[in-house]
């Protein structure tokens, strides 16, 4: 006996969510370019919700502080996602003094 049968005890797993597989490839807006220079390519950086007023932004963090905003395609589906429970990360796949783009991914 043994393997997996899925969470409920019995059956195959339960198809994955869009939000598992939500990504996507973007650059990162309003950069903190002090911040930026202790980032490298291949850093994970942390995906966040901040509220501001009656808005909600979509941040990626460094060690806890915001290294930029989120304004993809994706943004509301992440916000989506995130409020339903979900966690997200962003590689950073490449870096100018100026400029990041990361690839955001379930987590």
């Amino acid at each position: 006996m043994g393997g997996n049968t899925g969470r409920n005890g019995g059956g195959p797993r339960p198809p994955r969510s869009n939000c598992d597989s939500l990504s996507d490839q973007t650059p990162l807006n309003s950069v903190d370019l002090a911040l930026l220079a202790h980032v490298v390519k291949g850093d994970v950086l942390e995906i966040a919700v901040k509220r501001t007023n009656s808005a909600k932004i979509v941040v990626a963090l460094h060690r806890g502080k915001v290294l930029g905003s989120i304004t993809s395609a994706i943004v509301r589906k992440l916000l989506e996602c995130i409020d339903s429970g979900h966690d997200y990360v962003a590689d950073v796949i490449s870096k100018t003094a100026s400029s990041c783009t990361v690839l955001i991914h379930h987590k």
